[in-house]
């Protein structure tokens, strides 16, 4: 037995797939809505702000941890420094002249190591998107598209200083990480000669 498809009054058959209208915007059958491309643009540039940014405070805590670990080794030796010439009568007098030294010359290295620390952290020029800015462009500008095409300049200029202020954070990085390494040599070699001189 055959059964008919049922039908409305004006005879349309019910579709029970999707519609065309609620295919997404990628479907070929479907044109892409105005400003898809610009909006897409600008994700991929906010990615890259983004990213740029979590680079810069990567590197900005190395740098401050390479700072506190130099300052906490050579806070151990001053300390271990000072319990051998402090009322040692066994110490002679070139081992309290060279425990002297070797002070002097860490405390003087980590000065260097804050000195470079503080041209890393130094500001560099950077141009955000203001707020009152995109308001303007909204308010001058009919339509989307010329709205969308001023965010994704100011974007774009906005990604170029992150990445060459990144570029250099990494060139006062090095300078920063080779004080320090010698500030912690200085420093142990301190703390060793201070302990050595107590026996």
């Amino acid at each position: 037995m055959s059964t008919a498809s049922p039908q409305g009054s004006g005879g349309s058959r019910r579709s029970t797939g999707p519609s065309v209208a609620a295919l997404p915007p990628s479907n070929p059958l479907v044109p892409a809505p105005p400003g898809s491309d610009l909006e897409q643009a600008i994700a991929l540039l906010q990615a890259r702000v983004e990213e740029e940014f979590r680079i810069s405070e990567r590197l900005d805590s190395k740098a401050r941890q390479l700072f506190a670990l130099a300052a906490a080794v050579f806070a151990a030796a001053q300390a271990a420094a000072v319990a051998s010439l402090d009322g040692s009568a066994n110490t002679s007098g070139t081992g309290r002249l060279i425990v002297l030294v070797s002070a002097v010359s860490g405390a003087l290295m980590l000065l260097l190591v804050g000195q470079r620390l503080a041209n890393f952290e130094e500001p560099m020029e950077e141009k955000n998107l203001d707020p009152d800015e995109v308001r303007d462009w909204i308010e001058e500008n009919e339509g989307e598209e010329p709205v969308l095409l001023a965010i994704l300049g100011g974007l774009s200029r906005l990604a170029k200083d992150r990445s060459r202020n990144n570029k250099a954070r990494k060139d006062r990085y090095g300078p920063l990480q080779s004080a320090a390494r010698w500030s912690l040599i200085i420093s142990v070699v301190e703390l060793f000669l201070a302990i050595g001189v107590r026996l």
